[in-house]
């Protein structure tokens, strides 16, 4: 499964979030935090991290359920309530500065785990159909499923693609596909 343009921007606002926050722990010794350009950084990165956290929420609801998505919401939503609660002055808790890249790591073995599980695409090899599902059947089936639309819809000419589709328990748009080939290699 492709990563879509929701994900990558998710990844980079989230990652951007991380390293500020590593790049502010790192200097925050060194430099002085009343300096108009460490005012205007933590400005534009903490607006970076308001939306990241969203993008990430966004980005795991729309690639759908499983295991993996549900954990970096809670992940995700659990950090993010618990920074609202930080900035609100509720509780202080420092460790949230880590916050961004708990998000980043949860939402990236999300993402990992969901293209690992993610089954192959039909049109990537032709589908076998093996002779041990011949029921009933007088003769050799054709050797793949789109061999048996095409085979089919010579037995039934007069059927539109929905009733072949229904027929075969196929889906429509690969009856439509398989004959319109058979129609341009008819034409050939």
């Amino acid at each position: 499964m492709e990563i879509t343009k929701l994900e990558k921007a998710a990844l980079i606002t989230t990652g951007a979030a991380a390293a500020y926050k590593t790049l502010l722990w790192s200097l925050e010794a060194n430099v002085d935090l009343s300096e108009v350009w460490i005012i205007g950084l933590r400005a534009l990165f903490a607006f970076i991290s308001f939306a990241a956290f969203d993008l990430v929420l966004l980005a795991v609801i729309a690639r759908g359920w499983s295991i993996s998505g549900m954990a970096a919401l809670i992940i995700t939503s659990g950090l993010s309530g618990a920074i609202g609660l930080h900035v609100s002055g509720v509780v202080t808790w420092p460790a949230l500065h880590a916050a961004p890249a708990l998000a980043l790591a949860a939402f990236g073995l999300h993402l990992m785990i969901s293209r690992q599980a993610a089954p192959a695409s039909v049109e990537s090899a032709p589908q076998a159909i093996t002779q041990a599902v011949q029921v009933n059947v007088s003769q050799q089936l054709p050797p793949t499923v789109a061999a048996y639309i095409a085979a089919r819809a010579t037995e039934l000419p007069d059927s539109t693609p929905d009733e072949l589709a229904a027929a075969l328990g196929v889906g429509v748009m690969s009856v439509r596909k398989v004959l319109q080939i058979s129609e341009q290699e008819a034409a050939q």
